[in-house]
Formats: structure tokens, sequence, C-alpha cells
């Protein structure tokens, strides 16, 4: 997978950074961060991310749920046109499948112990649409500011670091 020109879209070149940036500390290894990591090393700056939990992704989490794989966060690409996920997505090769999730959800209100209908579970949905890609878009920009770039170039990076 070759390092590729990424723009989220747009021209501007965010301000705050006066000096050349050398070394980065990015705190969460979410979305966000990882974005801005990916960005930053592809750059040619040193950086290190340092994350709370024993596992990388930040809101963005499959488990196995019984030999089935359960998405705990992000499981689909919002609004896909002009989307920065899609396409950091088609730029990486990754498949994506069109559809709609919502008539095979389910799910479980657990502190008023009932089950969410079609209509209440798509209205919960609607308020967390957007997050994945709101999440990458600030860590371009913040990437944006620090490199003082209007773009950057995002793809596979490889280390001799391990998540700790």
């Amino acid at each position: 997978m070759a390092v590729q020109p990424y723009s989220d879209g747009r021209d501007d070149i965010p301000g705050g950074i006066v000096e050349p940036v050398e070394h980065v500390v990015i705190v969460g290894a979410g979305i966000a961060g990882l974005t801005a990591a990916n960005a930053l090393a592809h750059a040619g700056v040193s950086c290190v991310v340092v994350e709370a939990r024993d596992r990388i992704g930040g809101r963005l989490h499959t488990v196995d749920l019984g030999g089935s794989p359960g998405d705990l966060g992000g499981s689909w690409i919002h609004h896909p046109i002009g989307n920065p996920v899609r396409n950091f997505a088609n730029q990486m090769g990754i498949p994506c499948a069109a559809g709609d999730p919502l008539p095979q959800l389910s799910a479980y209100d657990r502190l008023e112990s009932r089950q969410l209908g079609p209509r209440e579970l798509a209205m919960n949905l609607k308020m967390e649409t957007g997050y994945a890609d709101n999440a990458m878009s600030s860590g371009i920009r913040e990437a944006k500011r620090l490199l003082r770039r209007s773009s950057v170039e995002l793809g596979l990076v490889t280390t001799e670091s391990t998540l700790r």
C-alpha cells in the first residue's frame, strides 16, 4: 500500500504553530490520534502515541460475541460520498459494500430494560453518525496545523515500536 496525498477537502492551513515541529506526543490512539500520527510520520516528524487502554482504536472496537464479530463502534461508513473515511478506504484498497443495516439491527436498552424498536434505534444511530469521519477530519486538521500544510499524506506506517 503506497502513501498517497490526502486532503480533507479544505485548503486552509490552521494557525497556531510558528516554528517547525520536530517531535510530537499524541494522547489517545483513537481514529483522530492515529490519523494525526500517520500523517506526521509520513511527513518525517517524530511522534509517539500514548494510550490509556490496552488496545488501540478508541471508540472503534470489535469483539468476539459467541464466535461472531460484534462492532462496539464504527461498523459502517455514513454518507460515503465525500466522507474522509471512505476516501481513505478507497485509497487503501479496502472493499466497501453498500447496505442499509437498520433492518437487521437490534438493540437493548439496559437502563430501561427494554428492546429498542427500529424507529428508536434509527434515532439513536443518527445521534452517533459522523463520529469516525469527524474524528478522522480532526486528526487531519491537527496534522495540517502542526505541519503548516494544506494537505497531508496517509498510508501504511511500519514501526519498530509496539503498543505497551
